[in-house]
């Protein structure tokens, strides 16, 4: 890859994640969590982050679809706006204030609410223009 591109998609990729980044401070500013809480705001960012991104990846709107635009949104915006390593951190701080449950229940659900929102993503995208889909059995 040339220098002047490469340039540009780390440039694209780190103004993303700071816009991403910014907007989960936000939401973490208007909602703290106490250690011993259900981390809800990152639950909720995490779903968000999931959903968006797999639609970013489904999504057959010119400008989506250019490399610039998926580098940017989906790795820098939605890289620095999702926050995993802050669910491993709060679920953790759960297991320390003796709350197991609450972090055992909060692993799993953030887990499969997020394969979750990918997957409900992926099946309400339209079929692609021109490719022929089987019938559904109705059995």
């Amino acid at each position: 890859m040339q220098r002047h591109g490469l340039s540009l998609e780390l440039g694209v990729v780190a103004a993303g994640g700071v816009l991403g980044a910014l907007a989960r401070f936000g939401i973490d500013s208007v909602a703290p969590v106490r250690p011993e809480q259900w981390p809800l705001p990152t639950l909720a960012i995490n779903l968000a982050g999931s959903a968006l991104l797999a639609g970013l990846l489904v999504s057959r709107w010119g400008p989506l679809r250019h490399p610039l635009a998926v580098l940017g949104i989906g790795t820098g915006a939605l890289g620095g706006f999702t926050t995993f390593s802050t669910y491993a951190v709060q679920a953790d701080r759960l297991l320390a204030t003796g709350q197991l449950t609450l972090a055992i229940t909060y692993l799993g659900v953030t887990l499969g609410g997020a394969v979750g929102a990918v997957h409900l993503v992926r099946r309400l995208k339209p079929p692609d223009p021109g490719k022929r889909v089987a019938p559904r059995s109705t059995l």
